[in-house]
């Protein structure tokens, strides 16, 4: 397991101890959990729909998801929302991708909190074998869904906003995905690394754990 943990952030959430991966993953290593966000399967492929040429990041993305799932040697897999980018995209080969994939994978549970994007793109095939669920949803401590709600008293995880921190000086201007913790939530950054990162303006006491050189680094603000 060291490989995958290696730059990792091990951060004390309520009651809960998380293990947050530099590959853009949290590890609830007590519960044998990996959670992500935002895998927007089929982006590519919703451009090329439009005559719009950009290379298929689908095999590269399932690639780093195994390795996440290998190496962790997790049982369950929790998607918070947004595992299909567009309906348009969900193509034939794109299917049969994710199946292949899955079958490499059939020890380990997969749940979908749905997001606004799965909504719309419908239900995961049946071949992928992800059950499905609306959101918000609760696993032991810990709430489950897809959009923040920073006033929630409830220790929750989330995605959506795909928040990246920036860091500016007379020399550089580097824009990191990163972790964002406010009050009682902790939103993921998108899972995919083919989707805008935006920058989620700060608040007082958030703590934002930039990804960056392979390495989580918390960063108070």
């Amino acid at each position: 397991m060291e490989s995958v943990l290696a730059g990792s952030c091990e951060i004390e959430f309520g009651d809960t101890s998380l293990i947050l991966l530099p590959s853009r993953a949290v590890f609830w290593e007590s519960e044998s959990t990996v959670f992500i966000a935002d895998t927007h399967f089929g982006k590519a492929e919703t451009f090329h729909h439009l005559n719009i040429p950009v290379p298929s990041q689908i095999d590269e993305d399932l690639m780093r998801l195994s390795k996440v799932l290998n190496e962790t040697q997790c049982e369950h897999l929790i998607v918070l929302g947004d595992l299909v980018h567009s309906r348009k995209g969900n193509t034939a080969q794109l299917k049969r991708s994710i199946a292949d994939w899955r079958a490499q994978h059939r020890e380990v549970t997969i749940q979908l909190v749905r997001g606004n994007h799965d909504k719309a793109s419908g239900e995961p095939c049946s071949t992928w074998a992800i059950e499905s669920v609306d959101a918000p949803c609760k696993m032991g401590a810990l709430h489950l869904t897809h959009h923040p709600d920073f006033k929630s008293q409830n220790w929750t995880l989330c995605g959506h906003l795909h928040p990246k921190f920036r860091i500016t000086n007379a020399l550089e201007d580097i824009r990191c995905p990163a972790f964002l913790k406010r009050n009682q939530t902790l939103v993921l950054p998108a899972f995919a690394k083919f989707v805008d990162h935006g920058i989620v303006p700060s608040m007082p006491y958030d703590i934002f754990y930039a990804i960056a050189d392979s390495e989580v680094i918390p960063i108070n603000v």
